[in-house]
């Protein structure tokens, strides 16, 4: 049986220059009910170029007008924080994702916490060396720093850790959720482990899917989301799948289904 919902938190409008039709109709084919639309912003990392044409909040917001199972996020650079707030106002459910070459525990990283304090908004990092913030072992620091913040780990460090410090920071901090997204995560869901940890952190495991849409093989079984889904669908019972496919979302980000 299939949980009659699945929110996707991680998605990008323009990735590696898909269309917005692209993006629609991948979001029907992984069956996603509704759909976060990340933003980049004015600073990019050194990501080889996939998300250099990835829009800004101002265009994300303004194709959530217009496509109602979108809705979108808030990302500026340090300089323009100020920004954020504003696109919170008109509805963001969280910042991000912040993929800045910086560590976990920067003056940076604290500017984005503070404003995600004061919003009462959830952050959502992307974690890898020299294309996004890049030092997992520090980050307890900044979860000591902000324990008010509801932060969302996600990408290449994050988990490669799922035996090591990510869980450990997840036993920890229940503010502290994953975003299983891309193929680090789909690597991290093959793992034996991956069954254990679901089960120990399925109040806090959020489902995303950050794949390409216009991927040659987006519509066939060697897409990225739908692969995530084949796995879950294998290791979780289905209490725990509709946990992660949009209870847990819908609860942190306060989304109507």
């Amino acid at each position: 049986m299939t949980p009659k919902y699945l929110i996707d938190i991680h998605q990008h409008l323009n990735f590696m220059n898909s269309s917005d039709e692209e993006l629609i109709s991948h979001q029907k084919n992984i069956g996603a009910s509704k759909t976060i639309l990340l933003p980049a912003s004015e600073k990019i990392s050194l990501d080889n170029g996939l998300l250099a044409n990835v829009p800004n909040t101002e265009i994300a917001y303004n194709f959530c007008k217009e496509n109602k199972s979108f809705l979108f996020a808030a990302n500026f650079s340090p300089d323009k924080l100020y920004m954020i707030e504003e696109y919170i106002n008109k509805g963001a459910k969280l910042i991000g994702e912040i993929k800045y070459d910086t560590s976990s525990d920067s003056e940076d990283m604290w500017m984005y916490c503070e404003v995600a304090q004061q919003c009462k908004v959830p952050i959502l990092i992307h974690f890898e060396n020299k294309r996004g913030i890049n030092d997992l072992n520090k980050f307890e620091k900044t979860l000591k720093k902000f324990p008010n913040v509801n932060f969302i780990g996600h990408a290449v460090l994050w988990w490669a850790e799922i035996d090591g410090m990510t869980d450990k920071l997840m036993k920890e901090y229940k503010n502290l959720y994953a975003d299983i997204s891309a193929n680090s995560g789909l690597r991290a869901m093959r793992k034996p482990s991956a069954k254990k940890f679901l089960e120990n952190h399925q109040d806090n495991i959020l489902f995303g899917s950050d794949c390409p849409p216009n991927h040659p093989y987006v519509n066939s079984p060697y897409c990225i989301a739908n692969k995530c889904k084949q796995r879950l669908d294998q290791v979780c019972s289905f209490e725990v799948l509709e946990k992660i496919y949009y209870k847990n979302s819908q609860t942190l980000l306060k989304i109507s289904l």
